[in-house]
């Protein structure tokens, strides 16, 4: 993910705020440290059901800025796999179980009514 600002009124270019590659940095839950040499992700969930309400990226950099900027955040199509496995693993497990009931054979399927 590549998050860069650039002058909103007085645009000299983009300055490079972060350039972190998510599809290797550690997803975890709970406290734990992070720095600029060493993101992380922490999956977030609610307090009802405790399901993934979201992933919050956490780094360090040291910024120099004045006056109004634009962010852009850029994404890879890795980086969203992998955020959105990371949000719907629930999901996705129950489907890969739905298709491989599905394929078995009918006689299979008779055998584990019974």
């Amino acid at each position: 993910m590549r998050i860069t600002a650039a002058g909103w009124a007085r645009n000299h270019g983009a300055t490079e705020i972060a350039d972190i590659d998510l599809a290797d940095i550690e997803a975890l839950e709970g406290y734990f440290t992070f720095g600029s040499s060493n993101p992380k992700l922490r999956i977030n969930r609610s307090s009802i059901g405790k399901r993934v309400s979201g992933v919050t990226l956490f780094s360090f950099t040291n910024m120099k800025f004045t006056g109004d900027y634009r962010l852009e955040v850029t994404l890879q199509k890795e980086e969203i796999v992998r955020l959105f496995r990371l949000t719907h693993k629930g999901q996705l497990e129950a489907l890969k179980q739905a298709i491989a009931f599905l394929e078995e054979p009918d006689d299979e399927k008779a055998v584990e009514d019974e």
